[in-house]
């Protein structure tokens, strides 16, 4: 009786299963659902403006502080591609130090939203093609020096993602055209036309349930500007801006 009893569950928990795969489908990551990741948020970011004349100036700070991501298919098309989307954001006080020990308040702030196609090639590779928008800060307190950029643009790129059991590895890149530049308030004057940017990026995702995650996340943004009537009293300038963030994060499947 009791060995009846074992194979009556046995089975029974065979068709559970063979239901939840059924439901799940063959592609889990193209299922609708919404998946939240929140933790540290810690970087670096590199600037240098110059001019024609010999106008030299460079910013070079490290931040940390917390992020989040949300992604979430919300669309399936058929049983190998779904739409779905992203939000992603992040904030980091620091302290900016510039010469004779002179130091401010400062932060860093990002904000971004995208729309995603997910396609499947197999169970395990999988492309992802996004656009959306993003508008990012650094900040100063106020100073005779520089008091941060601040850049409103487009995201749109595309990437790979590639399962292997529990792990999750992405790779991809963006084009970031930027509509806006605003460098110390205008004091460096207008930005003409549309100033192109680029983005590698970077994730791991490790499974430690069905429901929870850890996950390892790179993004570098580059931009570079043209200021060809400063209202500062220096002749045309240019800047180059490279920030990386990385992001450590625990994920949570609704």
């Amino acid at each position: 009786v009791y060995k009846r009893q074992v194979e009556e569950e046995d089975e029974e928990t065979s068709l559970k299963d063979k239901a939840v795969s059924k439901r799940k489908g063959k592609y889990p990551a193209l299922e609708p659902g919404i998946r939240l990741q929140l933790g540290l948020l810690a970087g670096k970011r590199d600037l240098k403006v110059t001019s024609d004349s010999g106008f030299e100036l460079t910013h070079g700070s490290p931040f940390v502080g917390f992020g989040g991501r949300v992604d979430f298919v919300f669309m399936k098309l058929g049983a190998d591609s779904a739409f779905g989307g992203s939000l992603l954001g992040g904030y980091a006080p620091f302290t900016t130090i510039f010469a004779e020990n002179e130091t401010y308040p400062s932060q860093y702030a990002r904000l971004g939203a995208e729309l995603r196609y997910l396609k499947a090639f197999s169970e395990t590779f999988l492309v992802n093609v996004f656009a959306g928008g993003e508008a990012m800060s650094i900040t100063i307190d106020q100073n005779r020096n520089y008091t941060g950029h601040r850049y409103i643009m487009a995201r749109a790129g595309a990437g790979i993602l590639y399962q292997v059991g529990p792990v999750l590895l992405e790779l991809g890149g963006a084009l970031l055209p930027v509509f806006s530049v605003n460098n110390s308030a205008g004091a460096y004057g207008e930005v003409p036309g549309l100033t192109l940017g680029f983005e590698p990026m970077a994730g791991l995702t490790f499974g430690l349930s069905d429901d929870l995650s850890v996950s390892l996340r790179y993004s570098g943004q580059i931009f570079s500007a043209q200021y060809p009537e400063p209202v500062l009293p220096i002749d045309a300038a240019k800047s180059f801006d490279v920030i990386h963030s990385g992001l450590i994060s625990v994920g949570y499947t609704l």
